[in-house]
């Protein structure tokens, strides 16, 4: 039967680029994550993404994932050592033998979707089984197969059915299976992956053999062997260019394109090259046997590494642009690409509990931190010690000045960064110890402390040598215990947020500042108001731990809550976006919500307003957002707003989303 194939066919190991008497093989090198601050404007780093794990404790039959297709109508099918699984995001549905009559064996290997929806099924010693519908019709050795274990499956153009068995080959073509074996030119008969390239061109990747190709023709040939790479072949890939990506023994990785062949090794890899995948964003994403999970860019070469239990055993890219990843012993894994960036301490921030946050003018922004202060500028971030000896933990309040200076409120005082150099303004030994909660300048260039003990008042710190004194006016020095400070943009007035007896707001005048008291009984939510928000437009929004969001504008409060749509009560970071939303963060997430929703509901054009919220399947690390410091979120020059967390600091752009 083979060689009445073999009239048709003419299978051949080719020997790339015979025509070529010369062949230059570049090996090039290969760069580390010593090059993370270049990879990082390449592509989209691990950390970036979300990571969801399943495995038996979350509804699998079995802890190998061994290869992965998405049918057309949207599901996502997977191979197991015990049975085919349909997930559809939530559920897991097994077929195995003894609840799906024709699946004859349950260990699992191989898929593909053919022309006409069917799927088929390659297992280890059952052959394979086609599904079509409802119904499961199993192929084996008696039906042409040359073995029973199909460990690759691939349809081309034409509708023929190609499977690759641990020996040898098989055509099944209107409905009839045609073996291939080593004497229609065949050089080895193990078969560990199979490809059909643009050009309709079937690539074998042989467990022992090296690289064949079969070419058609109406007579057979005998066919040498052609190591290309090495001997065993597992991982192959098309890329988008047409060129031909090879994945072999020892770390070996090979591209093919245009008649020229460039080799290369990865580094500390040891084991096969097992699966190969390019994504939609144009990265080549590497799979090996002994587990490494690797993305490489061209043309600088890079490498980015993720250890993990498990060989990589297929890697598949489903229609909304998520990574899925096969491991032996090891689960399925899906990376998501998140809404948010969450830079931690593995990007270089000083520890990943991040308190407070401060956009720079220069549009670097300043992150405080348990583990000190760190600055990201440019791509990359720097810490900033600011004293000898252990880091300081308490950063409680930052405030970017209009003359470049930085300033630092901590639970022993204030300090100020310029010129590269730290000063201590206030410490927990001068006279004036107290905690420095809250920092800000208002437009004349005076400089306001909200502290424990009271208000502290700089006059024109920017302009010489600050030196604070309690702030008092006509109605005497204001004492009491103070959260947060606010100097208005639009106006000469400074809004304070004490801890339990709401807020105050002086006007500044040159005969004489007047200070308001808000309370409850004007309309307030609560008297604990943990931050606030001046936008454009000179409104002004304050936030709370368990009473929401508070709007004021023309003399008058407005309330929001959970009962009125808001996403939550909690609300620690209040920050405008460009597109007329406002964004908060809490212990659930963040969220926005449409200030034209929020007038509306102000104005008594709609009784609840509709928030849209984010977590971690959006690219945050935790849920958990840090409130109570000044500011715990802001927007950066470039439009991007960051967000304290107990995890990092939380990045998103909302230019990037969809209105």
């Amino acid at each position: 039967m083979a060689r009445k194939a073999a009239r048709f066919l003419e299978l051949k190991v080719v020997k790339l680029f015979s025509n070529i008497r010369w062949l230059f093989i570049v090996v090039l090198p290969v760069l580390v994550l010593a090059s993370v601050a270049v990879a990082q404007k390449a592509v989209t780093p691990f950390s970036r993404y979300s990571h969801d794990v399943w495995r038996t404790k979350e509804g699998l039959p079995q802890n190998s994932v061994q290869t992965i297709i998405q049918s057309h109508d949207g599901y996502i099918w997977f191979g197991t050592q015990e049975g085919l699984v349909r997930f559809d995001g939530v559920r897991f549905v097994v077929f195995d033998k003894r609840n799906t009559p024709g699946l004859t064996s349950n260990f699992v290997i191989s898929l593909c979707e053919a022309g006409d929806s069917s799927i088929w099924i390659g297992t280890d010693g059952g052959g394979v089984t086609r599904m079509r519908g409802r119904e499961f019709t199993p192929f084996t050795v008696e039906d042409g197969l040359p073995s029973n274990a199909v460990r690759s499956i691939v349809s081309d153009r034409e509708g023929t059915l190609w499977f690759g068995t641990s020996d040898g080959i098989a055509r099944m073509k209107n409905g009839k299976i045609t073996p291939l074996n080593e004497d229609a030119g065949l050089t080895y008969s193990w078969i560990n992956s199979l490809l059909v390239d643009r050009q309709g061109m079937l690539w074998v990747g042989t467990n022992g053999g090296g690289l064949s190709r079969l070419v058609g023709g109406r007579s057979p040939t005998s066919a040498t062997q052609y190591p290309l790479c090495g001997n065993v072949i597992m991982g192959l890939h098309e890329d988008r260019s047409e060129g031909l990506w090879i994945g072999a023994e020892k770390g070996t990785l090979t591209r093919v394109s245009g008649g020229t062949m460039r080799t290369f090794t990865l580094p500390g890899v040891r084991g096969v090259v097992s699966a190969i995948l390019q994504d939609r964003e144009g990265v080549i994403w590497i799979g090996t046997e002994d587990g490494v999970l690797a993305q490489f860019i061209e043309p600088d070469s890079l490498i980015y590494f993720a250890r993990s239990g498990g060989t990589v055993s297929s890697l598949f890219e489903d229609k909304e642009g998520n990574l899925w990843v096969g491991r032996l012993g090891g689960g399925l894994h899906r990376l998501k690409q998140g809404k948010f960036t969450t830079y931690t301490a593995v990007d270089g921030l000083a520890n990943d509990f991040v308190q407070v946050l401060c956009a720079d003018r220069d549009g670097s922004v300043w992150i405080g931190t348990m583990g000190g202060l760190s600055r990201f500028s440019q791509n990359t971030f720097a810490s900033c010690p600011l004293q000898d000896g252990p880091p300081i933990e308490g950063i409680m309040a930052l405030h970017s000045a209009r003359d470049g200076s930085l300033w630092i409120g901590t639970s022993d005082g204030l300090l100020r960064f310029k010129g590269g150099k730290i000063r201590t303004l206030i410490s927990s030994t001068g006279t004036l110890q107290n905690p420095v909660r809250g920092i800000d300048e208002d437009r004349s260039g005076n400089l306001w402390l909200a502290t424990r003990q009271g208000l502290l008042f700089s006059p024109f710190a920017s302009r010489g040598e600050p030196h604070f004194v309690p702030y008092g006016d006509n109605a005497g020095t204001l004492r009491e215990p103070l959260m947060c400070v606010h100097a208005t943009h639009r106006g000469d007035e400074v809004w304070l947020s004490t801890v339990a007896s709401g807020l105050m707001r002086i006007a500044l005048n040159k005969s004489g500042n007047k200070t308001t008291r808000f309370t409850m009984q004007d309309g307030l939510s609560t008297n604990a108001i943990r931050s606030m928000y001046e936008d454009e437009d000179g409104t002004m929004w304050f936030g709370s731990f368990g009473r929401g969001l508070n709007r004021f504008k023309d003399g008058k409060f407005t309330a929001y809550s959970q009962e009125k749509g808001l996403f939550d009560d909690n609300v620690f970071a209040i920050v405008g976006d460009r597109n007329g939303n406002l964004w908060m963060s809490c212990n659930r997430g963040v969220f926005r919500v449409s200030k034209r929703d929020l007038d509306g509901f102000a104005e008594g054009r709609a009784k609840a307003i509709s928030c849209v919220s984010y977590g971690t399947a959006d690219g945050m690390r935790t849920f958990e957002c840090n409130g109570g410091s000044q500011p715990s979120g802001c927007m950066s020059k470039d439009g991007r707003l960051w967000f304290a967390t107990l995890e990092g600091a939380a990045v998103i752009d909302p230019t990037n989303l969809e209105p």
